[in-house]
């Protein structure tokens, strides 16, 4: 029996493209068991994990100390440049802006080239994005912080009074969160990158104070719940290669942990 080189190829290109497929199917039953991890993992928490808790809320305060006087001296050094830096970096620290592209075109460049872990890496990316961004969320609308533009001073909040759509939403920053959620997953899973992935991270959070929607402290809070998260993230384990299902046998039946092993 003859067999071409040509169907040889396709049948490789079918099956790769067939693997590649299957992982990502497996993507939105995972992402949905992580968030409900993410949720819940603080209950879990020891001794060790509330001390690094304590520690960053700790800096947080601290650096809630110097946000009238960070904030004055950021806005007496902008200049055209500084303005246009701004504008250019904002866009990473954003689902909808470079951020997301970048998000979107390490998972979706993975998944087309067959390469499992670049697949993987803008995975967690995207994850860590979704899930930091969540908390943020839930942040805000409990501390309720006026934002420096609405005039209101660094010590005004109003707990449980926050939200997305109005005012009193400034604590923490959720384009720092994003970026530094996203900078952490690459940081871990890509050699190197860090280097420059924080520092692309930490200009995300300045271009907030430059542009006055911030407070020192709301920075440092987003780049603690971004890193943390992201690191967190990194480091899950792919749990979703095995599955609860039925099994029956000859007069009997039950459930039976079923896993894949590649």
């Amino acid at each position: 029996m003859r067999v071409s080189l040509p169907a040889v190829a396709l049948a490789l290109i079918v099956v790769s493209a067939s693997t590649a497929f299957a992982g990502v199917r497996r993507d939105p039953v995972r992402a949905g068991g992580d968030a409900l991890a993410y949720a819940v993992t603080p209950a879990g928490w020891g001794a060790e994990e509330w001390g690094r808790f304590g520690l960053a809320a700790g800096s947080v305060a601290v650096v809630g100390l110097a946000d009238e006087g960070v904030r004055v001296s950021v806005r007496d050094a902008r200049t055209g440049f500084t303005g246009d830096l701004a504008r250019a970096v904002k866009g990473l620290g954003e689902p909808l802006g470079w951020g997301g592209a970048v998000v979107a075109a390490t998972y979706l460049g993975g998944w087309a080239a067959g390469a499992d872990d670049v697949r993987e890496t803008g995975f967690r990316m995207a994850e860590a994005g979704v899930l930091s961004l969540a908390a943020a969320s839930v942040l805000k609308a409990a501390v309720g912080r006026s934002r420096p533009g609405e005039g209101q001073g660094a010590g005004t909040f109003r707990p449980l009074r926050g939200g997305l759509g109005g005012g009193r939403s400034s604590f923490p920053s959720g384009h720092t969160t994003f970026a530094f959620a996203v900078a952490a997953v690459a940081a871990e899973r890509v050699p190197g990158s860090g280097w420059v992935a924080y520092p692309l991270a930490a200009l995300v959070g300045w271009s907030r104070l430059h542009d006055d929607d911030h407070w020192a402290s709301d920075v440092a809070a987003g780049a603690a719940l971004g890193a943390a998260t992201g690191w967190w993230v990194a480091h899950r384990p792919d749990e979703s290669a095995t599955m609860l299902v039925p099994w029956i046998g000859p007069g009997w039946g039950g459930l039976a942990w079923c896993g894949r092993f590649d």
